[in-house]
């Protein structure tokens, strides 16, 4: 099985009436292990909620501008996705970020998924522990 590879990113860009209203980066990634697929299903379901959800909330605000005669204020929304894979102790760390912007909201959200080595197997994240001391 291949691992998973982030191999670059893919820009997109959806219009309205000629203009970028929506400006979109994705990351390419590639392999056959259960990390791969899970990370590959993971990004469709953030594109299919960026063009299903995202785009016609733009589309929208834009119209708003045009009708309120402030075109010129209109700034396209965006949507960032990142993956960094990262080997550690217990096996394989993949943070998937989300930054957003959209009209008045910014929005930034990350999520770790914890692996085994071979990218087979997810793990469950250890919470940490602080050991306290007893007063004598």
């Amino acid at each position: 099985m291949e691992n998973l590879q982030i191999t670059g990113s893919t820009r997109r860009s959806i219009r309205c009436a000629g203009n970028i209203v929506l400006a979109a980066e994705f990351p390419t990634v590639s392999g056959d292990t259960p990390a791969a697929v899970h990370t590959e299903a993971l990004l469709a379901a953030l594109w299919k909620f960026t063009e299903s959800v995202l785009a016609p909330r733009a589309e929208q605000a834009l119209l708003n501008a045009a009708k309120a005669g402030q075109l010129f204020a209109f700034r396209p929304y965006k949507i960032a996705v990142k993956v960094e894979k990262k080997s550690i102790k217990r096996g394989v760390l993949l943070s998937l970020s989300l930054s957003f912007y959209g009209g008045e909201q910014e929005s930034l959200v990350t999520r770790n998924f914890l692996w085994q080595a071979d990218e087979t197997l997810r793990l469950r994240a250890r919470k940490s522990r602080k050991k306290t001391q007893k007063n004598a």
